[in-house]
């Protein structure tokens, strides 16, 4: 008997960083898709298995790639946002850099942002690393355009109790469903399952989206909504005038970073198995869109290294350096 492969390199079985928890938003992610990326796979003789490797918000996945991994042909690893490559010490990397793979292929994002209906006074808000970005988004629709970024960190910190502790997103949906939070943020896949019964009562409330990074690196709206919560059109609705200054550019470049660069999928450069990884990729997400959309969210998919790269080449030395100071003071 003869059998028969198609052309790729050789058949065989990828493994999957996940740099997360197997409960959390991104495995979730990872679950799904590699569910329907693995039926195109097997067209060309080629299987994928996950390994989760949680810890330090995704750096130990990283680093754990890069010092162990990073020559094998046969490792891919799903990125997570990368802005704490901004926020935590480039020693801490221990030689990665995010922009020296190739990027096969991934999903934009949209994050949303619920509190409770009957919230008032104080917000008893999450906090850990991994949850900065909303923290900032909720200081500026609290206190607007202030002149300087230690006027929006005193005006926030006034209109909140940021709530630490959490072993991870999973802790942090509990203790909102049980009315120890005022205010959670999450993905489209929770948002229409964990919050689900909560959104249909009244009890929460969706306050705003992030949204959506753009083919052309700006944050748009959200592809899941009708632009109604967009996190700009609510600013300038409450205080008169579009979102500006220090404060503002760290938070849309860090938002830029979560929505483009959240679930991306990359490997080392000069792969002999790119190509059909990213054939197959296409395929995945031509082949299997309505189940995928239904899961993930109505969200763009885009493959190759320019959108990830562009992202990462808008950071410049005054926004980094923002970023760090806001990062260093909301702890």
């Amino acid at each position: 008997m003869v059998l028969l492969l198609s052309t790729s390199v050789i058949a065989d079985t990828f493994t999957y960083i996940v740099p997360a928890a197997i409960d959390g938003g991104n495995a979730k992610w990872a679950q799904k898709f590699t569910k329907e990326w693995n039926k195109e796979l097997a067209k060309e003789g080629h299987d994928i298995i996950l390994r989760y490797v949680p810890g330090q918000g995704g750096l130990k996945g990283f680093t754990k790639y890069h010092t162990e991994m990073s020559d094998d042909n046969l490792v891919l690893v799903q990125s997570k946002g990368f802005f704490d490559y901004v926020t935590v010490p480039e020693s801490s990397w221990k030689g990665f850099d995010p922009t020296a793979v190739d990027y096969i292929g991934g999903q934009l994002q949209g994050t949303f942002v619920f509190i409770k209906s009957n919230a008032e006074g104080t917000l008893n808000i999450p906090y850990a690393p991994n949850l900065l970005i909303d923290a900032m988004g909720i200081y500026l629709m609290l206190c607007g355009n202030l002149p300087t970024i230690e006027e929006t960190m005193a005006c926030g910190d006034a209109k909140t109790n940021r709530i630490i502790g959490f072993k991870g997103m999973g802790s942090m949906r509990m203790a909102y469903l049980s009315d120890g939070l005022d205010v959670a943020r999450d993905g489209f896949s929770h948002m229409s399952k964990t919050y689900k019964e909560e959104i249909k009562s009244g009890e929460t409330l969706i306050w705003f989206t992030h949204g959506t990074v753009t083919d052309s690196g700006d944050m748009g709206v959200d592809p899941n909504t009708d632009g109604s919560l967009d996190f700009h059109k609510l600013f300038e609705d409450k205080h008169g005038a579009a979102p500006s200054g220090e404060f503002y550019d760290a938070y849309i470049t860090l938002s830029t970073m979560r929505s483009g660069l959240g679930k991306w999928v990359f490997t080392k450069k000069d792969n002999p198995f790119y190509d059909v990884l990213v054939k197959t990729f296409n395929e995945t997400v031509e082949n299997s869109r309505k189940s995928l959309a239904k899961s993930l969210g109505v969200y763009p998919w885009n493959t190759g290294n320019t959108i990830p790269l562009s992202i990462f080449a808008r950071l410049n030395e005054t926004t980094t350096k923002s970023i760090r100071a806001i990062n260093g003071a909301i702890k």
